[in-house]
């Protein structure tokens, strides 16, 4: 069996993201068997960060690219428009407008709680945090009280 540093765990409802310090990602949904995550593509990413929801995970990479993956009841996967289509992604899936730093948007940092998800991207020398999933209760950050499926895009000043 092979060992792995561990840096950084993140946990949601019923599963738990284990980041190596080779920058692969290791799960486990029972908590008696770990098992690397994704398919070959993100497998080969180096994950720089993980974030996980109750039922929904969000990584990003060193090409600033953001993957996301898990159940999508609130369109928290922030993969378009929600369908039953796009209810549960089993695998790692990149946002699409979120391409990297080669392609202009830059995912700097991700985060997740509940239904719902955030990240922050570096787009023309600008951040803006985007948020998707439950925002009933205004949690989103736009003012609105709301279920959006889609990203919402609010500008800050700078991010530490």
């Amino acid at each position: 069996m092979s060992t792995h540093r561990i840096t950084s765990i993140a946990s949601g409802k019923n599963h738990m993201l284990m980041l190596t310090s080779e920058g692969r990602v290791l799960g486990s949904e029972d908590g008696l068997s770990v098992s690397p995550i994704g398919h070959s593509n993100f497998q080969q990413s180096r994950i720089l960060e993980m974030a996980c929801g109750d039922v929904h995970s969000l990584a990003r990479d060193d090409q600033g690219r953001c993957w996301t993956w898990g159940t999508n009841g609130f369109g928290q996967l922030a993969q378009g428009a929600y369908s039953h289509a796009n209810l549960k992604l089993a695998q790692p899936t990149l946002i699409k407008d979120i391409a990297g730093s080669a392609y202009g948007a830059e995912c700097v940092k991700v985060a997740a709680g509940g239904q719902t998800s955030f990240v922050v991207v570096k787009e023309d020398s600008k951040f803006k945090v985007r948020s998707a999933g439950m925002g009933q209760w205004g949690q989103l950050g736009d003012g609105t009280v709301s279920v959006l499926s889609s990203c919402v895009s609010i500008e800050v000043a700078s991010v530490g």
